[in-house]
């Protein structure tokens, strides 16, 4: 579950310090943006622009950092993740 992702993500061991760590995280620290990947909006052939701070990754850049990420940043990339799945599953029911 959600809860227990945070719990193994972070030091976190209530639905309320994970709220408030993701809260004050920035998901753009660990996901992969196609700005990352292009250095900004990618123009399709067909003319289409995905913008820059679109998602092209989630956790993309766990690993490219060098550095170990902040719990913070994980977690409202969790929060991200989760609830952006949920969009889509939702709009391609409806």
């Amino acid at each position: 579950t959600y809860c227990a992702l945070c719990q193994l993500l972070s030091d976190c061991e209530t639905w309320e310090e994970a709220m408030d760590l993701a809260a004050s995280g920035n998901p753009n620290d660990v996901n992969l943006l196609v700005e990352d990947i292009y250095g900004g909006d990618y123009r399709m052939p067909n003319g289409s622009i995905l913008p820059g701070s679109l998602t092209a990754s989630f956790f993309g850049k766990v690993r490219r950092r060098g550095s170990a990420a902040e719990q913070r940043s994980l977690l409202a990339a969790l929060t991200t993740m989760v609830s952006q799945n949920i969009c889509q599953v939702a709009y391609l029911n409806a």
